[in-house]
């Protein structure tokens, strides 16, 4: 039950008050990739983290040189800084046997060497200057490795490692600038396979999330993607299927290492079938249970860097080799006067919220599809306003009454009512399932100042402007 404030409880029997209402409009915190810059693909592979004020890059180059380069980026508005790489390291075993994390105070470079399958490792605090190659284990030869590199801090950093089919934490601490030994998940799989791993650190529940894309390991599905969780020093969580296909195999996998906009980030390809080719994205609030995979327009080259915004920024970037994608929250206003709103429930589709808001100052910018719409209520008395949360909703549609300074928008329960349909998303705010294109031609002003009852309805792009970045 919702509880409310004493005073405002008491206010509401009182005929001298006055009711109130106001909205707060904010970013859904979803990502809304837009692309930067493109430049061109050679092949190989890279991997990315966010280092504070700075990111760091390495890139595979699969050339029949089989090295390693780093690349420092500080201003991520500067296409020149995603396009230039400095020589690192040689005799790099494969795409998928190097790593890269950041512990608080140091990136760390891990790699697999060709010739002795060892892991050697440096490190550095600015990504310019870097220790000597040093060694990390010496006891996974004579088998290739998958890495899959953490940032968790200076207690919780280290690598997620995939070989002879098993799966492995490998603990880094910064402190002493020592590797643990791998510590064996329990997972095992079929060793002729060179599977992927990725992994995060979810600080907020002390764990560590691991990602993996095991052949066979479900009798039902042939390709999955599993998930499990280490939760401390050798215990771990039943591995799960977070998606499953029987012709799917998913590839290119990687994890944000932090969320980003309040939620964990999965990046994949999937190798056939509809949606293949390119990056498909799932968001999870806890890092193991992923909401259904969306493609984006991201050529599948590996990998995609997931990284959350520098120090004192707030663009996010989902960059590849060849494209580098920005992702800025939408704008939003906060505190909005409500004029008058009005609720449809219903036991067979979400609610329906509409509210209209005085823009008399003109301050009230269009919101973007799927923005977050926050409610409150309250009374005023004696010069003093008493508040209560009355829901929080997604946009679904706008329009300025141009003429009487309002904004009206439509708005659903925030209960996720949102689904794929035929590549359109698709809204369920009244009755069964109304697919955007049709929604959009149902909200419009008229020619004459915005009464709906009378004049002829015609779209304008100056009212309407519902396409998500």
């Amino acid at each position: 039950m919702k509880t409310i404030n004493a005073s405002l409880l008491a206010a509401q029997q009182l005929p001298a008050g006055r009711p109130i209402a106001r909205a707060t409009l904010a970013d859904n915190g979803r990502l809304h990739p837009s692309l930067l810059f493109t430049g061109s693909y050679t092949g190989g592979a890279v991997f990315a983290a966010r280092c504070d004020d700075f990111y760091l890059r390495l890139r595979f180059t699969a050339s029949g040189l089989d090295t390693l380069e780093r690349q420092r980026i500080t201003d991520p508005g500067v296409e020149a800084e995603w396009e230039t790489w400095t020589a690192f390291e040689t005799n790099i075993a494969s795409a998928r046997g190097a790593a890269v994390f950041w512990t608080g105070t140091y990136v760390v470079a891990l790699w697999q060497d060709a010739t002795d399958r060892h892991l050697y490792y440096r490190r550095s605090t600015d990504g310019v200057t870097w220790s000597s190659a040093a060694l990390a284990h010496n006891t996974i030869a004579p088998y290739a490795a998958s890495l899959g590199g953490v940032s968790g801090g200076a207690a919780q950093s280290g690598a997620v490692l995939h070989y002879n089919g098993g799966v492995y934490w490998c603990a880094y601490n910064s402190a002493t600038d020592a590797w643990a030994a791998p510590e064996s998940s329990g997972l095992a799989l079929d060793p002729a396979y060179s599977l992927e791993v990725a992994g995060c650190y979810d600080d907020l529940n002390s764990r560590h999330v691991i990602v993996t894309n095991p052949v066979g390991e479900y009798a039902w599905a042939r390709f999955a993607l599993v998930v499990f969780a280490r939760l401390g020093a050798g215990s771990y969580t039943t591995p799960r299927p977070v998606f499953q296909a029987n012709r799917n195999n998913f590839q290119h996998l990687s994890h944000s290492q932090e969320q980003i906009g309040g939620y964990w980030w999965l990046a994949f390809y999937r190798s056939r079938g509809w949606g293949a080719g390119v990056y498909w994205l799932a968001a999870s609030d806890d890092g193991l249970f992923y909401e259904d995979a969306i493609p984006t327009a991201i050529p599948a080259e590996p990998r995609l860097g997931l990284l959350a915004p520098l120090t004192g920024a707030s663009t996010s970037y989902l960059a590849t080799e060849q494209v580098v994608y920005a992702s800025t929250p939408h704008a939003g206003w906060a505190d909005a006067t409500v004029v008058r709103h009005s609720l449809e429930a219903s036991l067979a589709h979400s609610s329906a919220q509409t509210v209209l808001l005085d823009n008399r100052d003109g301050t009230l910018t269009a919101p973007a599809l799927h923005s977050t719409l926050t409610l409150q209520r309250g009374y005023r008395l004696d010069g003093v306003d008493y508040w209560v949360d009355a829901g929080t909703f997604h946009v679904t549609g706008f329009r300025y009454l141009a003429n009487d300074n309002l904004l009206e928008l439509a708005a659903v329960d925030a209960a996720g009512h949102f689904e794929m349909k035929g590549g359109v998303v698709a809204i369920a705010p009244f009755r069964g399932c109304i697919e955007l294109k049709d929604y959009f031609v149902q909200l419009f002003h008229t020619s004459n100042g915005g009464n709906r009852s009378k004049g002829t309805p015609r779209k304008h792009a100056a009212y309407l402007s519902l396409a998500e970045a």
